[in-house]
């Protein structure tokens, strides 16, 4: 899934998923739901309106997720 960013703010970034055409609102782990809405309302969306919407022929809009941004996991494979 190739996500290309578009806007970065303090408490995330938004991103556009090319792949499936949904728009990815990503927060720190750890943040509350209404700070993330609280954060999204103060964003200049206005790179999103330059996207193409969702279904063209039913013009239902974007999809749209909020998510976490964990930290990076490595697997270590330890000897017996």
């Amino acid at each position: 899934m190739e996500t290309e960013t578009l806007i970065k703010t303090g408490h995330g970034y938004i991103g556009f998923n090319k792949a499936t055409g949904a728009l990815r609102f990503t927060v720190p782990q750890g943040t509350k739901l209404a700070d993330a809405l609280k954060a999204l309302s103060r964003v200049d969306l206005s790179a999103i309106a330059k996207l193409p919407r969702g279904c063209q022929p039913c013009l239902s809009g974007q999809p749209f997720d909020i998510t976490e941004q964990f930290d990076p996991v490595i697997n270590v494979r330890l000897g017996h």
